[in-house]
């Protein structure tokens, strides 16, 4: 059994990735916007980053709970999403600024969505309303 107020934190940190996704996607509006000029790069990178900070969340949480909690939101490609980690962290010049707007423009949403649902599974966790393991 894992501890949910440990895994909670996990997620409460990266809660904050989406949004700041979605704040510095605001004014790309095709995969070539990221790759125009300075501006569109510095997008690319920041976005690059909290992707990562996402897919290495994603890691941990599937450690702490031994992939137990990611299958409260099965719709979610959690090994894409840990894969998308592994590129950012291993290959960065190799980022292909297409998957990435497809990420952004089709998937932040369901993500937010599915963190919320893990959080408020924990909360239940933790607060004794709920067993995850059965």
């Amino acid at each position: 059994m894992y501890d949910p107020t440990l895994v909670l934190d996990v997620i409460d940190n990266a809660a904050e990735a989406p949004r700041r996704i979605e704040w510095r996607f605001q004014g790309i509006s095709c995969p070539e916007d990221f790759v125009r000029g300075d501006e569109g790069l510095e997008k690319l990178d920041s976005i690059a980053m909290m992707l990562l900070v996402v897919g290495e969340s994603v890691r941990r949480i599937d450690r702490m709970t031994e992939g137990e909690l990611l299958q409260a939101a099965p719709c979610i490609p959690w090994k894409k999403i840990k894969g998308i980690r592994d590129v950012l962290a291993h290959g960065y010049f190799d980022i292909d600024h297409e998957i990435l707007f497809e990420v952004c423009a089709h998937e932040i949403d369901s993500l937010r969505e599915a963190m919320s649902v893990m959080r408020e599974r924990l909360l239940r966790e933790r607060d004794g309303d709920i067993n995850l393991e059965t």
